[in-house]
This record gives structure tokens, C-alpha cells and sequence, in this order.
């Protein structure tokens, strides 16, 4: 099964490093917690165009199992819009 890359990114102003690692240290217990989940790597994104992740997936459906359609409006709620579809890639 290939896997599933998912590019989350929302249109917020640059963190300052100091922002950008401190809200990454605070939320990287949750997102090794999903290694059993399918949850392969989490790279967090802080520039010019806005602030989000690229997370790699074991599988399509270990990613939709994550960004259910509740997630996904929550985040919405939060941040605005901007969460990408998940596509695949091959292994």
C-alpha cells in the first residue's frame, strides 16, 4: 500500500523561531503518540506563506482516520482555511 502525504497550511503570518519552536515542542507529544497510528513523520512549516505540517502517512487511510471531517472543521475553526487533500505516493 503506498503511502500518504498530507500538506496541512494556513494563511497566518511568519512565527518568530522562537514562536515557530515553541508551538512545535508543545504539540510534538501528539503527534509521536500517533506513530502507532500510521503516522510515519511530522514536518512542521513556518514562512512566508503561511504556517502548517506535512505529515507522512503509512497509508491514505491512516491519514483520513486522522483528518476526519470533524478535525478538519475544527482546524478550519482555528486557523482558517487551507488543509490540502491527501495524496499518495509510492513506496
Amino acid at each position: 500500500m503506498p503511502n500518504c502525504i498530507v500538506v496541512v497550511q494556513f494563511d497566518l503570518p511568519k512565527r518568530s523561531e522562537e514562536l515557530a519552536v515553541k508551538g512545535g515542542t508543545s504539540t510534538a507529544p501528539t503527534y509521536r503518540g500517533l506513530a502507532r497510528k500510521g503516522l510515519i513523520r511530522k514536518d512542521y512549516l513556518n514562512g512566508e506563506s503561511g504556517t502548517g505540517g506535512v505529515y507522512l502517512w503509512d497509508s491514505r487511510e491512516s491519514a483520513e482516520a486522522w483528518f476526519t471531517e470533524a478535525r478538519i472543521a475544527d482546524l478550519t475553526t482555528r486557523f482558517g482555511s487551507g488543509l490540502a487533500s491527501p495524496g499518495t505516493t509510492p513506496t
